[in-house]
């Protein structure tokens, strides 16, 4: 981490916290020396325009944290304070710090220790300078401490797990925005904040053994799908934050695009209650169906319900046929899109949404398969993938200098949706 941490030409988060060193209190926590163990700061000095240009210009013989402060960082108590307005914000999560018992519990996990001051510090650097990764952060140790408890890990391991969480994407401050795509899986250079997080973890001598293993398999899973190393024993307390960390994706995704993200995030969870990490999910489920979902409940049959998600699911099945020839055709253009299309890819993917011989059983098994609720649920994720599908397409259209074989896929997809009635069934029958 000091070759990293020192090299301030190179490094985002030494530049960052410099930058915001001018703007807010800050000071030398001892004297500052280059590699050559030349005096650059005293200590006490207060970081501004000329001293900080002076760190810029050499190596640092110790890690930046180490030598400059903030005067106003996150505490363990201030960490509670903005963990329950960030969920008391959300419009259908709100519930979860509402229940006494779990504030409780959330509180516990927030100020069982004092922070860390590199982490705090880093916490910090990261809520001023990039929120919505910050919101993340926050958010995945919420949701991974509450999976942790209703899974029946200990106490002990539940505040494990929420402290490996708040450390876990520290390391991509240390990376230059352009080099963290959302999706991990997208380019090897994401994969760099695992090791970046673990030697922040390595730093954090009064925190548990484990958590440098966790922070470094936090995007591994039970079922072999994770990166980079595609385990199936990784640590559950990773598994644990891995599940948080996917579920907060999908419900943003959702939000950005107007609709309510937790009812869209149920019936994807519920695609996936089997196999390895199903415990999980159905953990997940428990906290999140504990209050009724935010739907209008129309009368209606299984019958008519099962019948509508077959006749959709065949419309869904040919768009995600051709989301992929698409993103071929697309290959190499620079287009705000494509990203929209990936997720898209693989949301259907993982759901089962378009998968016609899971819809067939569903049809076949009757009280045995998904119950009306769970069906009503698919429904409404159907006509979200369905509009969404449609407004890419529109978007697509009118994109200049769009490739002659992308022109024919995105006029086959246009005529694939121009049938589909993508209102929910309570809108058409409630």
């Amino acid at each position: 981490m000091s070759k990293t941490e020192s090299s301030p030409l190179h490094d985002a988060y030494t530049e960052a916290l410099l930058d915001l060193g001018q703007k807010t209190a800050c000071v030398a926590q001892e004297d500052i020396y280059n590699e050559f163990g030349v005096l650059l700061v005293k200590k006490g000095d207060p970081i501004r325009d000329s001293t900080a240009d002076r760190l810029r210009e050499h190596r640092l013989e110790k890690p930046i944290d180490d030598v400059v402060g903030l005067q106003q960082r996150l505490s363990s108590r201030n960490l509670f304070a903005v963990c329950t307005r960030l969920f008391e914000q959300q419009t259908d999560l709100g519930f979860i710090c509402a229940e006494e018992d779990t504030a409780l519990r959330i509180r516990h996990w927030c100020m069982h220790r004092e922070l860390n001051s590199a982490v705090a510090q880093k916490l910090t650097v990261m809520m001023r300078t990039r929120p919505p990764v910050f919101e993340r952060t926050l958010a995945g140790a919420v949701l991974a401490g509450l999976i942790a408890r209703e899974a029946g890990l200990s106490p002990e391991r539940q505040a494990v797990v929420f402290d490996a969480a708040l450390i876990r994407d520290l390391g991509t401050l240390h990376q230059p925005l352009e080099a963290q795509p959302q999706d991990p899986r997208l380019h090897e250079q994401a994969i760099e904040h695992l090791a970046l997080g673990a030697r922040i973890a390595d730093q954090c001598r009064s925190y548990d053994d484990s958590i440098r293993e966790i922070v470094e398999q936090h995007h591994e899973r039970p079922d072999g799908l994770g990166v980079p190393k595609g385990m199936t024993s990784c640590r559950p307390e990773a598994a644990v934050i891995e599940m948080a960390d996917r579920t907060w994706a999908h419900m943003r995704a959702w939000q950005a695009e107007g609709a309510l993200p937790l009812t869209m995030c149920i019936p994807w969870l519920r695609a996936q209650m089997r196999g390895p990490g199903s415990e999980l999910v159905q953990a997940l489920l428990r906290i999140l169906l504990r209050e009724p979902l935010p739907l209008p409940v129309p009368e209606m049959s299984s019958g008519d319900i099962q019948a509508r998600v077959m006749e959709r699911s065949l419309y869904v099945s040919q768009v995600f046929s051709l989301l992929p020839v698409l993103l071929d055709a697309l290959s190499g253009v620079d287009l705000a899109v494509l990203p929209a299309i990936q997720m898209l890819t693989g949301y259907v993917a993982e759901s089962g949404f378009g998968n016609l011989e899971s819809l067939e059983m569903i049809a076949l098994e009757g009280d045995a398969g998904m119950s009306p609720e769970e069906l009503r649920e698919v429904d409404m994720a159907q006509c979200v993938f369905l509009d969404r599908a449609r407004r890419l397409c529109a978007r697509l259209s009118q994109a200049a200098d769009l490739p002659e074989n992308a022109g024919k896929v995105v006029q086959e997809l246009a005529m694939v949706l121009e049938p589909v009635d993508t209102r929910t069934f309570w809108e058409t029958n409630g």
